[in-house]
């Protein structure tokens, strides 16, 4: 009897151990970069502020993706336009699963504008104006991440 007992929670200690592996490996994903394209008919903005003699009328484009309840600032690119696409590198760690929305703002000293707000549910995300492809590369420090989150 008490071998079968023995037994039964090894192996259920096996089983979890495989589970937890699997769900490391599978959420094993970090976001690394995420390319702004603009979409075909699409106007930029320009930077509300700009007066062409004293400062670049061309936007300021600044990126954050939410995380659970955060936001991250992924950077601002100023003074440019989209043209071919805005590459913004993310250097923290931001796990594939907790990357819930994106934004794009033009970000002015005064008042910043939201130009588009999306939720991330593919690698590709298409909004009215915008498109955001977003890169992932193996990290099992984000399964890991997961894997403490689900304890």
């Amino acid at each position: 009897m008490k071998a079968i007992i023995r037994n039964t929670i090894i192996g259920l200690i096996v089983i979890l151990s495989m589970g937890f592996s699997v769900g490391i490996l599978l959420n094993s994903q970090a976001i690394t970069q995420v390319l702004v394209k603009l979409n075909e008919n699409a106007k930029e903005p320009k930077d509300a502020l700009g007066i062409s003699l004293i400062k670049s009328t061309k936007p300021d484009y600044q990126l954050k993706i939410r995380h659970g309840e955060k936001w991250l600032d992924c950077g601002t690119i100023v003074d440019t336009y989209v043209g071919s696409g805005l590459q913004y590198q993310i250097t923290e760690l931001l796990p594939k699963y907790k990357a819930k929305e994106i934004q794009l703002i033009e970000a002015d000293n005064l008042k910043d504008d939201l130009l588009e707000q999306l939720q991330i549910a593919n690698d590709v995300v298409r909004g009215k104006n915008y498109t955001f492809i977003i890169q992932y590369e193996f990290n099992l420090n984000a399964g890991f991440e997961w894997f403490f989150d689900k304890l």
